[in-house]
């Protein structure tokens, strides 16, 4: 076990690691999960097994310009976002890292497992 880290945290990645849960598989666009456009998924593999983990929304050109100009309008002169002071700015962004810090199983663990990387849990 690695030096400092709680036995939990170990278990817990373990667990993740052999099953991982699938939260999302939509499109994020305009602040809201989505749909593609055409309504096509593909497959996520997991390299190890060659066994199909889920289906995901895959984007297509117009779903692309769509969250460009999604994300264009979100930093736009006079957003919510450019218009908020930056103490409730600062509040949103420490919320935002207590949501990843709450799922960095999900995060690290899911991502390695998708791209094949193996880790060793004692």
């Amino acid at each position: 076990m690695t030096k400092g880290v709680p036995r939990a945290d170990h278990f817990r990645a373990r667990r993740v690691m052999q099953r991982p849960a699938v939260l999302f598989s939509k499109l994020f666009i305009g602040n809201e999960f989505v749909e593609s456009r055409a309504g096509k998924t593909f497959p996520v593999i997991d390299p190890s097994t060659e066994a199909v983990i889920c289906q995901v929304q895959e984007a297509n050109a117009e779903d692309v310009d769509t969250a460009v100009q999604s994300a264009r309008k979100a930093f736009a002169l006079n957003s919510p976002w450019r218009t908020m002071d930056a103490s409730q700015r600062g509040r949103l962004l420490y919320q935002l890292s207590d949501e990843i810090e709450k799922n960095i199983d999900y995060l690290t663990v899911g991502s390695l497992k998708i791209k094949g990387i193996f880790c060793s849990y004692h």
